[in-house]
C-alpha cells in the first residue's frame, strides 16, 4: 500500500520540479524516463559540478550513464582537453524513483561539446544529449548574458519572500552606505575578538574586501560565492556588509538604526539580510570537491530502507553549543527507548562532561536516516544541518526558536517537519504518540499517526529540498540579494580605499572563453 500510494504521489513530482528539458518530452515519455536539470537542460551554464536528474516511469531503467568530450579532427587533442569526473547516484528509492548524475570538468573546457549518453541494462541507448558549443570549468571566466534567465531564477520566486522583507527595513528612500559602514564600525570594530565583518566594494565586476576582527578566516565562503558569479555574470557597482560570525548583528538595541548588514541566520529581533549559510554555501562550491557532505550526494545515498522499516527513535548527534542540547542528552538517558541523543565533542559546558558526557565517536551522517526521526536543535543559532537533514529520509522534528534561515518562512508544521515546543516539554509525549500511537491530546488531531503519514510528510520534505534547495537555487539567491539590495543604495561614486584588497578580477582566472570564443550570448 505505502509503495503505491509514493508511486501516485512521484508521478505528480515532476510537474513542478522539471526545469524544461530541451529533449522533446515525447521522447522522454515513449523511452519510460524524464531527464530535467541545468547539466541536462543548460550544460553550458558552469557549476563546479553540474548535474541533473532522472525519473523513471517504466520498467526502463538507466543503469549506466556516460559523459564524454565530443571528439573533433584531432582526437589525441580531444583527450586531453576535456577530463571529465562523471559520478551517479541512484539510492532514491525512498519516495521517488529517480537517479541524480552530476559531472565536473576536471579541464578548463571540452572544446568541441559533450556528450551524455544514457543506457538501460541491455546496454541499448535510452537518450542522448549532445552540446553544439564548447563548456567550461568553473575556474574560468565565461558571462553570460542570459545567466538569469538560463538559470530558471525567477521559476520559483516565493523563495524571494524572506529576502525581501529582510530589505524592506531599508527601502523607504535610499540609504547612504558610508554611514552605515562607519556606524558598523563604532559598534563592532573595537572587539576584535568578539565581532567580525567585512566591507566589500564590486566595481566593474571587479571585487575588493577590507575586514575587521581578528577571526576573519570565515570572508573566503563571502569571497567565493562573490567570485564564482562574478565569472558567470554581470554584478552590479555596490558595496556591502558582510557578518562573518553566527549571531546576527544588526540590532536596533545597540544603537539607533538597523544596518543592512548581510549574515548567514536571522532572529526575530534583528534586522539582518539573510543569505543561505555559509555550509550550504561552500557545499556548492567544492561539490565533487574538498566537501564530503553536499544536498545532492545525501539526497541520494539513501540506504533504501523504507520508512516502516527503520528504527523507531529519535537520533542525534553534535556539540554542547545550546543548553537546549544537553537537555536533549539527559531526555536520552532517562528515556533510551525513545532517544538516541550523545555529545560528540565539549566546549562549552566541559565542566558539566560527567552529568552529560562522556562524548562519543562521530556517526557517519548518512547512518543519521537508519532512524525514523531526527531533530534539529539550535546551536550557539539556527543549526545549519536543516538542508541536510531535510535530503534524508528521516521525519524531522524542530523546537521553536527565534533563529531562521532564508528558506524557512515556507516551511509548514506537519506538512513538511514536526513542531515541538521550545524547551522540549513536549518532546516524549510527541515522540509517544509518533512511535507507539499514543494520543498526546494537546495535539492528537494535529500529529500525523501511522508509518504512511510520517513518511508522507518526509516526502514533503525531500520535494522542497528539490524545489528551493539545490545549488542552482543556492546562485540564484546570492545574485538576487546583491542585485535587490544593491538598487537600494544611494547613486554616487564607489570609492576602493588602498587599504581594501583586490580578491578578483578577470585577469586572476587561468581561461576566459569570453576571449577565445565568438559565442552571441556572452559579452
Amino acid at each position: 500500500m505505502q509503495t503505491n500510494y509514493f508511486y501516485r504521489i512521484y508521478l505528480l513530482l515532476v510537474i513542478f520540479v522539471n526545469a524544461g528539458a530541451t529533449v522533446d518530452s515525447n521522447e522522454q515519455s515513449n523511452v519510460g524516463v524524464k531527464v530535467f536539470g541545468p547539466g541536462w537542460d543548460n550544460p553550458q551554464l558552469i557549476f563546479p559540478s553540474r548535474y541533473f536528474f532522472v525519473q523513471h516511469f517504466s520498467d526502463k531503467r538507466v543503469v549506466r550513464v556516460e559523459i564524454e568530450g565530443k571528439v573533433g579532427e584531432n582526437v589525441a587533442a580531444n583527450r586531453k582537453d576535456c577530463r571529465i569526473w562523471t559520478q551517479v547516484f541512484n539510492e532514491t528509492n525512498f519516495d521517488f524513483d529517480m537517479i541524480i548524475v552530476r559531472y565536473k570538468l576536471m579541464s578548463d573546457r571540452c572544446s568541441n561539446g559533450v556528450i551524455i549518453k544514457l543506457f538501460d541494462a541491455n546496454n541499448e541507448l535510452l537518450m542522448k544529449k549532445e552540446t553544439s558549443t564548447a563548456i567550461y570549468a568553473e575556474e574560468c571566466v565565461c558571462h553570460n548574458l542570459r545567466w538569469n534567465e538560463l538559470m530558471n531564477c525567477d521559476q520559483n520566486s516565493e523563495i524571494y519572500n524572506q529576502l525581501f522583507a529582510d530589505l524592506r527595513t531599508f527601502n523607504n528612500s535610499k540609504f547612504n552606505f558610508e554611514n552605515s559602514l562607519e556606524e558598523m564600525k563604532r559598534r563592532y570594530a573595537p572587539y576584535t575578538k568578539s565581532y567580525s565583518f567585512c566591507h566589500y566594494a564590486i566595481v566593474n565586476n571587479e571585487i575588493y574586501r577590507k575586514c575587521y576582527g581578528e577571526y576573519v578566516g570565515f570572508a573566503q565562503f563571502m569571497d567565493d560565492m562573490l567570485i564564482s558569479l562574478a565569472s558567470k555574470t554581470r554584478l552590479p557597482n555596490t558595496q556591502l556588509i558582510v557578518n562573518l560570525g553566527d549571531w546576527p548583528l544588526s540590532d536596533t538595541r545597540r544603537g539607533s538604526i538597523a544596518m543592512p548588514v548581510f549574515s548567514w541566520c536571522g532572529s526575530d529581533e534583528t534586522f539582518d539580510i539573510v543569505l543561505p549559510t555559509y555550509e550550504i554555501t561552500e557545499s556548492v562550491l567544492n561539490m565533487q570537491g574538498r566537501v564530503s557532505l553536499d544536498i545532492l550526494s545525501i539526497f541520494g545515498r539513501q540506504n533504501g530502507l523504507p520508512f516502516n522499516k527503520k528504527t523507531s527513535k529519535l537520533f542525534w548527534r553534535g556539540r554542547d553549543s545550546n543548553r537546549l542540547r544537553l537537555k536533549l542528552v539527559d531526555l536520552s538517558k532517562k528515556h533510551p527507548k525513545l532517544i538516541d541523543a550523545a555529545l560528540t565533542n565539549f566546549f562549552f559546558f566541559r565542566d558539566e562532561i560527567e552529568k552529560y558526557g562522556p562524548s562519543v565517536s562521530y556517526t557517519s551522517f548518512t547512518d543519521f536516516f537508519n532512524y525514523k526521526y531526527q531533530i534539529n536543535v539550535d546551536g550557539t543559532v539556527a543549526a545549519y544541518r536543516m538542508p541536510m537533514l531535510m535530503a534524508g529520509t528521516s521525519l524531522l522534528l524542530k523546537p521553536v526558536s527565534k533563529y531562521y534561515e532564508h528558506f524557512y518562512h515556507l516551511l509548514r508544521k506537519n506538512v513538511h517537519y514536526i513542531l515541538v515546543d521550545q524547551e522540549l516539554d513536549e518532546l516524549l509525549p510527541i515522540l509517544r504518540h509518533l512511535i507507539r500511537g499514543k494520543q498526546y491530546s494537546a495535539k492528537k488531531d494535529e500529529l500525523p499517526a501511522s508509518d504512511e503519514e510520517q513518511a508522507a510528510i518526509v516526502h514533503n520534505m525531500r520535494k522542497f529540498v528539490l524545489k528551493y534547495l539545490l545549488p542552482s537555487h543556492i546562485y540564484c539567491y546570492y545574485h538576487k540579494a546583491i542585485v535587490e539590495y544593491s538598487s537600494l543604495l544611494k547613486d554616487g561614486e564607489i570609492k576602493v580605499s588602498k587599504e581594501m584588497q583586490l580578491v578578483y578580477t578577470a585577469k586572476s582566472k587561468k581561461c576566459n572563453c569570453n576571449k577565445n570564443d565568438a559565442n552571441k550570448d556572452e559579452l
